[in-house]
């Protein structure tokens, strides 16, 4: 297990989807973590979770850490990538919980028990100036930037097949099949000049037009 990457990946308070509303994914040193899906004052669910390191082939470890300085080419820089097994859990996230033992489990009115099946991913973290992928395009006056950004192969939100009503609201707005990378490490002002790296866009606009 690569010690370097793992402890930045539990380092930080959370891996935010988007910093304005509690989407987001939570390691623990301990092996154990959280998965809030929150929208709008509209609770979803916010699990538990139990993570594994997968042993990587030393060919594949991390050499650089958290603070090793950016490239000079305005490209993300990789600080590794790490093989997790995940395992969410139906009981209410603990730091919802705090203080509240007979909190009630509403997490099962939306997701079903294929939910709660153990799931394999590659996570890589990268270190830069990044944006929540949903901002670009749409980034406003003030501006906020993150310097660690970690993307998952697919999403560790739950498929179609782990949601009860996959197709209704407030499940079908979400789209978590999409939510794949997560940001955290915020970054001070003086970091938000120019464009993100990771964003692609022209005059306010994703994309490019086709001749």
């Amino acid at each position: 297990m690569n010690e370097a990457l793992c402890s930045i990946l539990c380092d930080q308070d959370h891996w935010s989807f988007d910093p304005y509303v509690c989407k987001f994914i939570k390691f623990n040193k301990n092996g154990t973590g959280e998965l809030w899906c929150v929208k709008d004052l509209t609770y979803i669910f916010a699990v538990n979770l139990e993570r594994k390191s997968i042993l990587q082939p030393k060919s594949d470890e991390v050499t650089e850490t958290a603070e090793t300085k950016t490239t000079a080419n305005g490209k993300p820089q990789l600080l590794g990538k790490l093989n997790l097994e995940i395992t969410l859990n139906s009981s209410v996230a603990n730091s919802l919980t705090e203080g509240v033992p007979n909190w009630p489990s509403p997490n099962e009115r939306y997701l079903s028990k294929a939910a709660f099946r153990t799931r394999f991913f590659t996570a890589t973290i990268e270190k830069g100036n990044f944006i929540p992928d949903h901002w670009v395009g749409h980034e406003g006056k003030i501006k906020q930037r993150w310097g660690l950004r970690l993307l998952f192969d697919k999403s560790p939100y739950p498929t179609r097949e782990g949601l009860k009503s996959p197709d209704e609201d407030p499940i079908s707005v979400d789209h978590l099949e999409e939510m794949a990378t997560f940001l955290a490490r915020r970054l001070p002002d003086s970091e938000t000049r120019g464009k993100a790296m990771n964003d692609d866009s022209f005059a306010g606009y994703r994309g490019s037009c086709s001749l």
